[in-house]
């Protein structure tokens, strides 16, 4: 998209924000008790449903200086089966059937068939991550609502005559260690006044990075309850026999998987090389057999990189007299020099790569930070996406098993 086009998406993105910012920010610092009365029952109300079909659509954006993102996600048609399991309508004929412990999705393009993970192995490789989009995500989270962060609720000085509309505003505070500064946050409501249903969110957040870029989020869900099941005709009974045994992704259905060629520990770690971001020479993996490696893959713009990256620049002085290593891995950045410079300003001591070859996409990369511990004779041990609080205490124990071996 030519620079042009960027300024004008830019420019609606932020005509939006303007309007969408409640005008009495600056004066906040209250709470007013009816429009909390009604979150609060919204929230009952949803709470003690247990059979409904309603339809969700989700758009975001965000936009800073240099760029605008804009992304707008179709309807997906819900029906609750029972408390324990929901059912989903997935875009291109795809369903999508949650039970207490797993999930199946029926695929109907290239083949017919199904396939199933337990939920834990699915949320952790963030398949349809989009789809986790629920009605509670329409209402804020009782914690937050008494959390000392809430700057004020109130009712927005625009009101509709068939809904209540509140806004939830926010201090400024630091988030992912620091690392994200927000200057101004807010969610704003829209509940019916008959059913107390909740019909939209508008999620407003304006943030800076310890990049020192400024971003700009806006997050827009909106609910509709329909007469009747979108898909009454639907065969639930596909689903019928459908068991996973012992919750391992290997043993489902004919068979099948969700596909995912991300690596699998116990096999051994294909060979690839990178260049060394201080002597920017080729360094190959396989020179590192017989000590036990940490690769992490990340990318700068990625915060839960950058949030991870402290923790393995700790495990790397803590583990500096054994035959171990960290070994960064960036696969999207470009520029070297953003790279270095951000890894001099962070104080990181441990050895960075980039540009690696194309051996790299073995590992099935699709998020990041990918992090995966290969043991003194090539074979991997730990494969973890994300970053979560007790990464550091998981890895920790694993690696105190591998470098004494």
């Amino acid at each position: 998209m030519t620079q042009p086009y960027l300024s004008i998406l830019l420019y609606c993105c932020l005509f939006f924000l303007l309007n969408l910012m409640p005008t009495h920010f600056a004066n906040a610092q209250n709470i007013d008790p009816k429009a909390l009365s009604i979150l609060k029952s919204s929230m009952k109300r949803v709470e003690d449903i247990n059979r409904l079909s309603y339809s969700i659509s989700y758009s975001y954006s965000s936009g800073n200086e240099k760029n605008v993102f804009v992304c707008e996600i179709g309807v997906s048609y819900i029906s609750i089966l029972t408390k324990d399991s929901v059912l989903y309508f997935l875009p291109q004929s795809n369903v999508r059937l949650d039970t207490k412990d797993s999930v199946f999705i029926y695929f109907e393009n290239p083949t017919k068939y199904i396939s199933g993970l337990a939920k834990k192995e699915y949320y952790t490789h963030g398949v349809y991550n989009i789809e986790k989009i629920n009605i509670n995500d329409l209402l804020p989270k009782m914690k937050d609502l008494e959390g000392e962060f809430i700057d004020s609720i109130v009712f927005s000085e625009t009101q509709d005559q068939d809904e209540y509309i509140i806004d939830e505003i926010h201090k400024p505070r630091a988030y992912n260690n620091g690392q994200v500064r927000s200057k101004s946050s807010f969610n704003r409501y829209w509940i019916n006044k008959k059913t107390l249903l909740p019909s939209k969110r508008h999620r407003f957040f304006h943030s800076i990075d310890d990049l020192d870029e400024e971003n700009i989020n806006i997050d827009d869900f909106s609910l509709s309850f329909p007469e009747r099941n979108p898909a009454p005709n639907f065969p639930i009974d596909i689903f019928k026999d459908n068991t996973l045994k012992n919750k391992k992704t290997d043993e489902v259905l004919d068979e099948k998987i969700v596909a995912n060629d991300l690596i699998e520990k116990g096999m051994i770690a294909p060979n690839f090389s990178g260049k060394d971001i201080l002597s920017q020479l080729e360094e190959d993996l396989n020179a590192y057999k017989g000590k036990v490696v940490l690769l992490d893959f990340w990318y700068l713009s990625c915060p839960p990189c950058r949030q991870l990256m402290p923790i393995l620049n700790k495990l790397n002085k803590k583990y500096s007299n054994k035959d171990f290593i960290v070994l960064g891995v960036n696969f999207h950045d470009k520029n070297v020099d953003n790279i270095k410079n951000y890894i001099d300003k962070m104080s990181f001591s441990y050895k960075q790569w980039y540009l690696p070859s194309k051996e790299e996409k073995f590992y099935g990369i699709k998020s990041a930070p990918t992090t995966i511990l290969i043991d003194k004779t090539g074979k991997i041990v730990f494969v973890e996406e994300g970053f979560y609080k007790d990464i550091e205490k998981n890895i920790s124990q694993i690696i105190d098993i591998e470098v004494d071996k």
